[in-house]
C-alpha cells in the first residue's frame, strides 16, 4: 500500500521534470511578457509591450530586439552600453533594456522627451520611432486597442487618467 503514493509522487516529479525541460528549450527561443521587470505602472506596462510588440521583441532569438535585449529597439544609450552597426544599443540585460523602454516612455508622458510629445499621433509618433512607421503604429494601436490617429495621452485618458 505504501507503493502506490510513492510510485504515484515519483510519477509526477518525472512529468515535471519533463515539463520544465520542454518548457524550458521552448521558452529560450522566445520572450513573454513575463520577462519583464515590474513597470513603474500599468499603463507604462501596456505601452511597454505594444511597443515591443511592434518592434518583434516578442518574436523571440533571431530578432534584434530580442537578441540586444532591448524590446524597444532604442539606440539612446549606445554610448553607454555599445551598439550594433545599425546604431540599435545592446543591453546587458534584459532587465536594463525594458527599464530603458520604461523611462524613455516616462519621459513621453512626462514632457520630458525632447524627440517625442505624448500629443503626436502613434503614426507622427513611428515616423520618428521605426524605420516603417505605419506598420509601427498599425501594430502599436492594435496592441493598445486605439486607432493610429489616437495619441498616447488619448490612451493614457481611456484608461482613466492614468497611474503614473
Amino acid at each position: 500500500m505504501i507503493y502506490a503514493p510513492i510510485y504515484a509522487l515519483a510519477t509526477i516529479g518525472a512529468l515535471l521534470v519533463v515539463a520544465a525541460v520542454v518548457s524550458g528549450s521552448s521558452g529560450s527561443s522566445a520572450a513573454t511578457s513575463a520577462d519583464m521587470p515590474t513597470p513603474p505602472s500599468d499603463i507604462v506596462g501596456s505601452i511597454a509591450v505594444a511597443i515591443a510588440t511592434a518592434e518583434g521583441f516578442f518574436t523571440g532569438s533571431g530578432s534584434v530586439p530580442f537578441d540586444q535585449n532591448n524590446p524597444g529597439d532604442l539606440t539612446d544609450y549606445a554610448s553607454t552600453y555599445g551598439a550594433n552597426d545599425s546604431g540599435i544599443t545592446i543591453f546587458p540585460t534584459i532587465e536594463a533594456g525594458w527599464n530603458a523602454l520604461y523611462e524613455k516612455i516616462e519621459n513621453i508622458l512626462s514632457g520630458d522627451s525632447s524627440v517625442y510629445s505624448a500629443d503626436d499621433s502613434l503614426s507622427d509618433l513611428g515616423s520618428t520611432w521605426a524605420d516603417d512607421a505605419g506598420e509601427w503604429a498599425n501594430n502599436v494601436a492594435a496592441a493598445l486597442g486605439i486607432s493610429t490617429s489616437d495619441s498616447l495621452s488619448d490612451y493614457v485618458t481611456s484608461q482613466g487618467g492614468g497611474d503614473d
